[in-house]
């Protein structure tokens, strides 16, 4: 590419929001997503596929769960970095209890 062709749907300041190119992701021997080219700037995008297609792979990588095998991915313009997630402490459930007198009072 030589930088001057449109590379789909960009924001006001010209960059995508989303910016997927050639990303690929590969688990050993098995492709989850194969060099995969999209842009996308504001509003609902949908991502459709059978099983197995590599829809929540390529999320992941979008979120910055995964970083992908070979390509890239921008955000904003910037290459997106894989999350570091760190375990904290336990969270304890919120239980919320009826008190009696709603219990009395039936539906």
């Amino acid at each position: 590419m030589t930088g001057t062709e449109d590379r789909g749907p960009k924001t006001e300041n010209g960059v995508p929001h989303v910016e997927l190119r050639d990303a690929s992701r590969w688990y050993g021997n098995v492709v989850a997503v194969n060099a995969i080219t999209v842009s996308l700037a504001s509003g609902i995008t949908g991502l459709l596929g059978p099983n197995g297609a590599g829809k929540s792979t390529v999320l992941h990588m979008i979120a910055g769960l995964l970083s992908p095998s070979a390509g890239q991915v921008l955000i904003d313009g910037e290459h997106r970095t894989v999350v570091q997630i760190v375990p904290g402490p336990p969270v304890r459930p919120l239980i919320l209890r009826q008190s009696r007198r709603e219990d009395e009072a039936g539906p």
